[in-house]
């Protein structure tokens, strides 16, 4: 999730990472941080879900990657 994404929504913490990913180009890059136990609901179903917050620009067609 981006980082703009997750401060418009507000009330999240923020827990700091150590973790590194790499990126579709290959490329390795540190999040900002993480978000855990946020409740996302899909038609029926409510989950509990970690995100990987990340100081990235939105894109507007991509609101959002769960995987």
């Amino acid at each position: 999730m981006p980082l703009s994404m997750c401060r418009r929504i507000g009330n999240l913490k923020i827990d700091p990472t150590r973790m590194t990913l790499q990126i579709a180009d290959r490329s390795i890059t540190r999040p900002f941080g993480v978000v855990e136990d946020v409740l996302v609901k899909v038609r029926h179903f409510t989950f509990l879900v970690k995100f990987v917050i990340m100081d990235i620009e939105e894109d507007e067609e991509i609101l959002l990657i769960l995987g």
